[in-house]
């Protein structure tokens, strides 16, 4: 916007100095004025265009750096899951370790049961024997 008033002032300069009179110099100060114009126009449009590529810079490296950053996430995230895994595997294991072991200690505890089924049994059997001298 602001580009647009210095030119339309530009313009009414160089429209009153040609209308100022048909002298050589009037000319050659309107002739002046419109190249300054006309510079100042490149100018802007040359400002404008390097505006531009800076912005486009800028938006190729944020989205390198969100590539990185997203790259970076989900090695984080496969890590974890590779430690979380593990520790259930851990758990897992030390499961089915509890399980054969709580096993064992049963049959123990069952064949301690039947010997000691067995020896009561057997001196019952004693017991009910007449004794004979």
């Amino acid at each position: 916007m602001r580009g647009h008033t210095i030119q339309a002032l530009a313009v009414v300069l160089s429209g009153l100095l040609a209308g100022c009179g048909d002298s050589a110099a009037s000319k050659r100060a309107a002739e002046e004025t419109k190249e300054a114009v006309d510079a100042a126009a490149r100018a802007a449009k040359a400002a404008g265009e390097k505006v531009r590529v800076g912005a486009e810079k800028a938006v190729d490296v944020v989205e390198s750096g969100a590539k990185v950053a997203g790259e970076k996430i989900e090695d984080g995230a496969e890590d974890a899951a590779r430690h979380i895994q593990h520790g259930a595997d851990k758990v897992e294991q030390g499961a089915r370790e509890a399980l054969e072991k709580g096993k064992q200690e049963f049959r123990e505890i069952k064949d301690a049961t039947k010997a000691g089924v067995e020896a009561a049994n057997a001196e019952l059997e004693k017991n009910d024997k007449p004794e004979t001298k």
